[in-house]
């Protein structure tokens, strides 16, 4: 689902008096100076600044807890655990957009993961980053700006003695760049299930409506993803095994996606094929089918030389 980018009218409650009032209070009765934390003023501008990047930024659906928080905590100067509620924040989101994606796309992208909402559960920030990145969720500027953003949590955390020092201003450029690249600038495209795509390739007397639908779904989907069905697609193809009508729904499919090959595609379907051919075990002619596939598509010039002398189609 497309984040909803409706914003909060968010206004800056008037809680300047009381917060001072509460320092006081405590710093007092703990017997420390009221200058350990930051200044009336301090706190004043910080606020400000967060309410507007609040109001600015943040989509309504992203307002919970974590959000509540992180203002509570700025408005009595503890900037250091105002950064750590909101990238708690951050990650929470990050990591249920990528469980959307469904659990087919990801193990692709992660490879030898069997257990994928175990590894979604234990990943660590900098790695969930890179993977919400691979999966266009984040744009690259996010990445880059969302691993400083870590990097910041990380030394300036609360969970992590150190002697760095969040003034008002750091927390407020911290704060925005969550929202900004993390909460609000969610990228459209979304996952396609495996078994969506199986399902409609092995209905034996599936309508051409329902193959461009699903032409759409994943067009709309990403880069990535799109390079992951059409290499089943060219494998489901080729294969002698499989029944001739999911061999005609994959070139029907693959026909409806040929817009969205790619020169680097192009090339990585070039080099399946060749792996094909250096087989040389032909028995069950799935060199003669990567061939057809190649031709079906109109790309046989894609092929090498030596290899279009041996198909019917360029020999004189």
């Amino acid at each position: 689902m497309k984040a909803e980018m409706k914003k909060v009218s968010f206004e800056k409650p008037i809680v300047s008096e009381s917060s001072e009032q509460l320092i006081v209070n405590m710093t007092s009765s703990l017997g420390i100076p009221r200058n350990f934390l930051p200044t009336g003023d301090q706190i004043d501008w910080g606020l400000r600044g967060i309410y507007r990047t609040l109001s600015k930024t943040l989509p309504k659906n992203e307002v919970d807890d974590l959000v509540v928080k992180m203002t509570i905590a700025s408005s009595v100067g503890l900037f250091d655990g105002a950064i750590v509620y909101m990238w708690n924040k951050v990650i929470k989101t990050l990591r249920s957009r990528v469980k959307a994606f469904g659990s087919s796309m990801i193990k692709n992208v992660l490879q030898n993961e069997k257990n994928i909402d175990k590894t979604l559960d234990d990943i660590t920030d900098a790695k969930l980053i890179d993977l919400a990145y691979q999966l266009n969720i984040i744009s690259e500027d996010g990445r880059m700006f969302l691993q400083q953003c870590r990097e910041i949590r990380n030394e300036a955390s609360i969970a992590h003695p150190n002697n760095m020092k969040i003034d008002e201003e750091e927390m407020i450029n911290f704060i925005s760049r969550c929202c900004k690249y993390g909460l609000a600038n969610a990228k459209s495209g979304h996952g396609v299930e495996l078994k969506e795509v199986i399902d409609v390739l092995e209905k034996e007397n599936i309508s051409n409506k329902s193959i461009q639908a699903l032409a759409e779904k994943i067009k709309s989907s990403f880069e990535l993803q799109q390079e992951f069905f059409i290499k089943i697609l060219y494998k489901k193809y080729i294969n002698p095994r499989v029944n001739s009508y999911i061999r005609r729904n994959s070139m029907a499919l693959m026909k409806n996606l040929q817009s969205v090959i790619t020169s680097s595609l192009e090339s990585d379907l070039i080099t399946m094929h060749r792996e094909v051919v250096v087989k040389g075990d032909d028995s069950n002619h799935s060199q003669k089918m990567s061939q057809k596939f190649f031709e079906e598509l109109g790309m046989l010039n894609s092929l090498d030389d030596y290899e279009k002398i041996s198909i019917p189609k360029f020999q004189e």
